[in-house]
């Protein structure tokens, strides 16, 4: 078991260190969460989907939550199993499948009781590393067995978590052998937390509470459906499907169809935290303390041991009252977007500015900054790292958001039409080839997609990148081409067939004697159908014999 570490792949890890640039606090306001909470303590059977694009902390939260845990259950046993995906996981998925499986138990394993499964697993290993090896079938079958027997045997005192940072840098392939495996862990009592850039593809519905005095509203004025918030937890009733909320319950409400709760559930698989947009208060907070760090006591009380004054936080405190510290807290936050990636970019040019006017003439160009413009050079060339089919999806797409900032999905597909059909069946698919940099959000009449940030839409549609460019080319040539045959096909549906006039040649039936007439020289006349010009018997064509040419005897 000591050496197990060393062998899992550069592709996976077991635990990933923290930066000493993370604000404290910075994600309070996702252990705040009603969602998170609930997940925490272990009340539901549902998994935890953490989304945010690309730089947006997710394996930086998945660090966190572990820590989190640790610290909440000090006084109790907790198993805490984590797996970092590193890098794209392009292929070998069986291999991976099966390192992560091992990981999973030698974290767990400690935890064991009895030797059994430490035997089994001595016995994998014998398996695996022989001379002649071992078919993956059979690698994977055993440790599935260890697996599951070591956890069934776990004491009902122990809290088992599993969190799994990056499942979208899996292929489908491999994803779809993980969910399996997740779902059936999380039923023997683990709480299963993923992140990921990409949410799980489904219809975004609005769940409302059907009980009359929802929001404590009196029996004779209940609130209109349109005025109850939509719900994220809600219980549903498996007899009438009625929906009810968690306050009404805790109030003492019951089914407003049944008048009981005994066959009240959750009826979701997972609940999603989006991560992209952090409020606006903690990511002030952060750009302020992320200031005062570098630049001194800026007047934001946001450092408690601020440095010295650089120069250009005495640019800005000389400048008062007509540049303000606050204000730059604000421009930078509404740059960012709620993305704390974007955020550090934008603070990273404040960062190298010498005074407070050099920094308002780069402010005013019109282009977007070289380092954001670096990091979204870095995406694209992850999405070309693709297959070819697929790499052509991710930019084609992409490239489409030049037609607009939101596009339903159902238009998006025909810009897509030339597209192999095996390769998009449907808006999943063009998500994930997209690498997260595109999202789905509700629309007027199903889903739209768009740009993950404003900064990547004017990225995209503005020609910073030649192989996005490119794309957009071939898909408005594929689409004049598409529409070029549906004209031709058109005209030619459109054209009526020529009228022929009516022939004046008529076969009638003949009735024809039994024995044949007698055949006459006129009626030989009639049967030729054409003059044949008469053929002279006898003709002599004359020869000419050239000199010197001897005549044959």
């Amino acid at each position: 078991m000591a050496d197990i570490a060393r062998r899992i792949p550069h592709a996976l890890a077991m635990s990933h260190g923290l930066s000493s640039d993370i604000f404290p606090g910075f994600f309070g306001w996702f252990f705040d969460c009603p969602i998170y909470e609930r997940w925490s303590r272990k009340e539901a059977q549902w998994q935890l989907h953490c989304i945010g694009g690309p730089g947006s902390g997710k394996t930086t939260l998945a660090s966190l939550v572990a820590n989190e845990l640790v610290e909440k259950y000090q006084h109790g046993k907790v198993a805490i199993v984590s797996l970092f995906v590193q890098k794209h996981a392009k292929s070998n998925e069986i291999s991976l499948f099966e390192d992560m499986l091992v990981a999973i138990l030698h974290q767990l394993l400690p935890f064991s009781v009895g030797n059994e499964s430490n035997a089994l697993f001595e016995q994998y290993e014998q398996e695996r590393y022989q001379d002649e090896g071992c078919r993956s079938t059979r690698r994977i079958q055993s440790l599935r067995e260890i697996l599951y027997i070591l956890l069934s045997k776990l004491p009902k005192t122990i809290r088992t978590f599993l969190i799994l940072d990056g499942i979208d840098l899996c292929t489908v392939a491999l994803r779809v052998l993980l969910e399996n495996e997740l779902f059936k862990m999380q039923e023997i009592n683990v709480s299963v937390m993923l992140t990921s850039r990409v949410r799980v593809f489904e219809k975004q519905r609005r769940h409302r509470c059907d009980h009359l005095n929802h929001g404590d509203m009196p029996d004779d004025d209940p609130l209109e459906p349109d005025e109850r918030e939509n719900l994220d937890l809600f219980w549903k009733c498996k007899i009438c499907s009625k929906l009810l909320c968690f306050p009404c319950r805790e109030a003492g409400r019951a089914c407003e169809e049944c008048h009981f709760n005994d066959h009240l559930h959750e009826p979701y698989a997972h609940q999603n935290i989006s991560i992209d947009l952090v409020p606006r208060q903690y990511m002030e907070d952060f750009i302020s303390w992320n200031l005062e760090r570098e630049h001194g006591d800026l007047g934001l009380s946001r450092f408690p041991d601020p440095p010295p004054l650089s120069a250009l936080g005495q640019s800005i405190l000389e400048g008062a009252p007509f540049v303000l510290p606050s204000g730059l807290v604000e421009d930078i936050y509404e740059e960012s977007e709620g993305n704390i990636s974007i955020a550090k970019a934008r603070l990273d040019l404040v960062h190298v500015a010498e005074s407070w006017a050099g920094l308002n003439a780069y402010k005013r160009r019109q282009r977007l900054p070289v380092n954001i413009v670096s990091m979204f050079d870095a995406g694209i060339r992850t999405i070309q790292q693709q297959r070819s089919e697929r790499r052509e999806l991710g930019l084609k797409a992409i490239s489409v958001l030049a037609k607009g900032e939101e596009i339903p999905i159902t238009i998006m597909r025909r810009w897509l039409s030339n597209t192999n059909p095996d390769l998009l069946r449907s808006g999943e698919d063009i998500i994930d080839a997209t690498e997260g940099f595109l999202c789905a959000i509700p629309g007027a009449a199903g889903q739209d997609l768009c740009a993950y940030h404003n900064d990547f839409f004017n990225y995209a549609t503005n020609h910073y990148n030649e192989a996005i460019t490119s794309a957009l080319s071939q898909v408005e040539l594929e689409q004049r081409s598409i529409r070029a045959r549906e004209v031709t096909t058109r005209d030619m549906l459109s054209v009526a067939p020529p009228i022929l006039p009516p022939s004046d040649v008529r076969f009638e039936p003949m009735n024809l004697p039994d024995t044949p007439t007698r055949v006459t020289q006129n009626k030989l006349a009639r049967t030729v159908t054409m003059t044949l010009d008469p053929i002279e018997e006898n003709t002599h064509v004359q020869a000419f014999v050239r000199k010197g040419t001897v005549m044959w005897s």
